[in-house]
């Protein structure tokens, strides 16, 4: 799909910091994104086996995800509901479905080849799956790092991620 008007994103070859790979985007390219997806700050979640309340998600996803701006979130459809977010900080970490973002974001790994059809229909908003070309006896890096600058301050607009408890807001030394 093309939006009259909208520059395709390129993709992107991670560069490297102390052997961590690590895949960083200008806060226009995220704004591209979100435009060739016609996303607008809105996400989609589905509940397979059972799911709490309005009320309760009301009160849980916002504090789970860290929310900053206002987080409205409402019925959709039968075990869906639709998470609108006023401020773009909040609504980056689901913007990463983007062909090419997932496709930089592999080749830190390995050569992208190709999404499945659950990622490019994106019926499947939980994960996202790519199939890589990877060599075998080459290493693996353990996890990738991603950054977003503000092409005034340059500046990093993604929050740290402490390897030690898996937890995105903090880094291990903190």
């Amino acid at each position: 799909m093309c939006f009259v008007g909208v520059e395709p994103i390129p993709i992107k070859s991670p560069s490297y910091t102390n052997g961590i790979p690590r895949i960083v985007w200008t806060e226009e390219e995220v704004n591209r994104m979100n435009t060739i997806e016609n996303l607008q700050f809105a996400v989609v979640g589905k509940f397979s086996y059972g799911w709490p309340t309005l009320e309760e998600l009301r009160s849980l996803i916002p504090r789970q995800c860290n929310i900053k701006g206002d987080c409205k979130i409402g019925l959709l459809r039968n075990r869906h509901i639709l998470i609108r977010l006023d401020q773009q900080e909040d609504f980056i970490n689901p913007t990463y479905f983007v062909k090419e973002a997932l496709f930089s974001i592999a080749s830190a790994i390995g050569k992208p080849l190709q999404l499945d059809q659950a990622t490019i229909n994106k019926t499947r908003p939980s994960c996202a799956r790519i199939n890589i070309q990877v060599d075998l006896l080459s290493s693996f890096p353990e996890y990738v790092e991603m950054d977003i600058i503000n092409e005034h301050t340059k500046e990093s607009r993604l929050e740290h991620y402490c390897m030690q408890c898996k937890v995105q807001g903090h880094a291990e030394e903190e």
